[in-house]
């Protein structure tokens, strides 16, 4: 339940968001959040520029899978299966868990990885992206996910 609700936290929390600065010398002259990223804002915005295989495939890894996972959760402990069928669908379970772990930390990596600094005459232009909560509930969702799935593995 509690690492339902972190999912659930982290799609609807701010992902990360693009800031711009800009100063002139020393001094700040202007600073905004120019472009809010969630889970759910993304997949609004494929859909309605018209990728639609992207929006289907950010909305399934993002939205529906850790929903899945956390039933599959479920059903394997308060149904656990015969002997190597358990075995198997459980550690079916911790690869999907590795996989989400390396999707989330190459998403934070971009987002470390995204600074552009441009130098405008007497003015400098900083544009940077900024994570929000929606990356770490994410990341400690994803983790918890792992746990569950090592347990129920161990449990067999």
């Amino acid at each position: 339940v509690a690492t339902g609700a972190t999912v659930g936290f982290a799609q609807r929390s701010t992902g990360s968001w693009v800031r711009l600065t800009i100063a002139a010398g020393r001094d700040e002259v202007l600073r905004s959040n120019v472009f809010v990223i969630t889970s759910l804002s993304a997949i609004n915005d494929f859909w309605v520029s018209g990728a639609r295989p992207v929006a289907v495939v950010t909305g399934a890894a993002t939205g529906a899978l850790p929903y899945a996972q956390l039933l599959a959760y479920a059903v394997l402990w308060l149904r656990p299966l015969k002997g190597a069928s358990q075995s198997w669908a459980c550690a079916a379970l911790v690869q999907l868990v590795r996989v989400q772990h390396v999707l989330t930390f190459a998403a934070m990596l971009l987002v470390v990885a995204l600074k552009i600094d441009a130098p405008l005459g007497p003015l400098s232009a900083e544009v940077r992206v900024v994570t929000g909560w929606g990356c770490p509930a994410f990341e400690l969702a994803t983790l918890a996910s792992y746990g569950l799935a090592l347990w129920l593995a161990a449990a067999t």
